[in-house]
């Protein structure tokens, strides 16, 4: 949530591979982040510590304004939280690398 003193929060949801698009996600929120306009965070970023991660990315969601996922490679996890954002009626950013064939 944003208040007068805080950046909007966002969730990026991505599959672990391929390597290339989850570490282009990866510097692209770094440098959005770095910007101080709004404060991303990814499935990476939580830390659960043999704990069930989906509790912790569905509270993450929840927290959110805003739910992002690439869409490049459909991935059963990312899909279940697109939809979990969608459910909680999140604005979402859908992307999806078409320079890939198989996208």
């Amino acid at each position: 949530m944003t208040t007068m003193n805080t950046i909007p929060v966002a969730f990026f949801a991505y599959p672990s591979k391929p390597p290339s698009i989850s570490e282009t996600i990866k510097i692209a929120v770094t440098n959005i982040n770095r910007t101080g306009l709004v404060a991303f965070k990814t499935w990476e970023d939580c830390k659960v510590g043999g704990q069930i991660i989906i509790d912790e990315i569905c509270s993450q969601i929840s927290e959110a304004e805003l739910f992002c996922a690439d869409l490049t490679h459909l991935n059963a996890n990312v899909m279940f939280e697109l939809g979990y954002a969608i459910a909680l009626n999140k604005r979402t950013w859908l992307l999806l690398d078409n320079s890939l064939v198989e996208s």
